[in-house]
């Protein structure tokens, strides 16, 4: 049998591992997948390493007694707000090789990659992508492989991911306590991208987004490479904390009437069909129709994609000078639309030019009230490209 190949997700609310095996033509077969309630983690990220661990380890073991293989090593997948990226470019020249000419080779390649990633990275973040989007060779733009061409400069336009180092740290440390090694950490949008989409649909450009339990994130493709991801701190849990609060339940009740009877298109709804909430502390049990539980659901989710397009949108600059001028700020900074809290002086100290616009509907805790937060996103979105 051919060595095994285990991925394994931890999400906030479960933890899925599988496992698969290369067949003689090199074909990926899954052979055992194995799935347990997750503990221990907030919106994606490791909070409680033993609780954690145990989920791991149980995942682990449901998937192992199915393949019938030991698991040794494992990759894995790290998204939520820990999660930031930015693009960058570089340029080298291009050496006379023995043979009297300028052709590149992988090892230029290697430069222009190392000198596109030499950009000013906060000392708590480290890289865990730097992923090639288009190559330039002599002012010829558009080359996705520039090995053998003949040029004198060679110049990358990368994706770079980065995480914060405790996040990694943590989630390499919760795995190793269950006994396993990590043979890769990766972005979880970028996996699902490559196992989801086409070769073409990367091309012609698409939009991953992976609504999860503790946080939602999203990959912009473009010509066949990422150009944008980011995360935001909302995802299904949300819904079902929206739900528990309206109707007064217990989150659990909530989460098993959103799977059983949610719907996030009250278009799609017979408006009579019932749906029954059950009774808690005494309380007799309510019966509501599926539009008004929709009622509930429809608005979040809206909110959600519209907070994953705005980060993709920026202000032209008649929105940047109104802003500025408005909001006293800071013209250097880029100006992003999204449910961000930044931290001024922590970014200037890092390098970071970017402040985030927030709707002002939304909720912001105390200690975030005196960084550049702006909470009337309704009053210039009409002046948004």
């Amino acid at each position: 049998m051919s060595e095994a190949i285990v991925g394994l997700d931890i999400g906030t609310t479960t933890v899925r591992a599988v496992i698969g095996v290369f067949s003689e033509n090199g074909e990926l077969q899954i052979t055992g997948v194995g799935t347990a309630p997750s503990s221990g983690l907030r919106n994606g990220a490791v909070s409680n390493i033993e609780a954690a661990m145990t989920s791991v380890k149980s995942a682990i073991e449901h998937a192992e007694m199915m393949a019938g293989h030991e698991v040794v090593s494992v990759y894995t997948a790290i998204g939520g707000a820990q999660v930031s990226s930015l693009n960058s470019t570089g340029v080298v020249g291009v050496a006379v090789n023995s043979k009297g000419t300028q052709e590149i080779t992988q090892r230029d390649v290697d430069r222009v990659l190392e000198a596109a990633k030499s950009v000013p990275i906060d000392i708590a973040r480290q890289i865990i992508h730097v992923i090639p989007q288009t190559y330039t060779v002599n002012g010829q733009k558009g080359i996705k492989d520039p090995v053998n061409m003949i040029g004198v400069r060679l110049e990358a336009a990368v994706h770079i991911v980065t995480a914060a180092v405790t996040s990694v740290q943590n989630l390499i440390r919760c795995i190793g306590r269950a006994g396993f090694s990590v043979d890769e950490v990766r972005l979880k949008t970028l996996a699902s991208a490559e196992a989801i989409t086409t070769e073409e649909e990367r091309e012609l450009g698409s939009i991953i987004i992976d609504l999860g339990g503790g946080s939602t994130d999203a990959l912009v493709l473009h010509d066949g490479a990422p150009i944008c991801s980011v995360s935001i701190p909302l995802g299904g849990a949300t819904v079902s904390n929206d739900i528990s609060v309206v109707r007064g339940i217990s989150f659990d009740s909530a989460e098993r009437i959103k799977k059983s009877s949610g719907c996030c298109y009250s278009t799609l709804l017979d408006e009579e069909e019932k749906v029954i909430i059950p009774g808690i502390g005494g309380r007799p049990p309510e019966e509501i129709t599926r539009y008004e539980l929709c009622s509930y659901i429809q608005p979040r989710i809206e909110e959600i994609l519209t907070m994953e397009d705005g980060f993709k949108r920026k202000p032209d600059p008649e929105a940047i000078n109104y802003l500025v001028d408005k909001y006293n700020l800071n013209k250097n900074f880029t100006y992003y639309v999204g449910d961000r809290h930044l931290d001024i002086d922590s970014a200037n100290n890092a390098g970071i030019r970017s402040i985030f616009f927030k709707p002002e509907d939304s909720y912001v805790e105390p200690t975030q009230r005196e960084t550049h937060i702006v909470y009337d996103l309704i009053e210039i979105k009409d002046i948004i490209k």
